[in-house]
């Protein structure tokens, strides 16, 4: 995203509205990969990753694999920035997602 219009179209598009499930696992293993330019890997740049979600993880385990993973996988800490907002009136997971960077660091 390089715009606030970006933004308005993501969260207004039709594929992108709450049907029940969050695969947030396979999201963050997408956001995660190496930039790829013209069929060549080049080097990852750092990322910062906003999740904003209202629900439970499909995978909870999957989420935690995917973080570690990619933790695992940069040479300095400020290569990778993942911040996840919980909204909705339902925080049943906000202690999840708490506990879940707590034990990362």
């Amino acid at each position: 995203m390089t715009s606030s219009d970006q933004v308005v179209q993501l969260f207004e598009a039709k594929e992108n509205q709450p049907i029940g499930g969050t695969d947030l696992a396979s999201v963050l293993k997408d956001a995660f990969l190496p930039d790829i330019k013209s069929g060549c890997v080049v080097e990852a740049k750092p990322k910062s990753i906003l999740v904003i979600t209202d629900g439970e993880p499909d995978s909870e385990s999957g989420v935690e694999e995917v973080i570690i993973e990619a933790a695992n996988s940069i040479s300095k800490d400020a290569d990778l920035s993942v911040t996840i907002i919980q909204v909705g009136k339902v925080c049943l997971y906000k202690f999840y997602y708490f506990q879940l960077f707590q034990q990362m660091f």
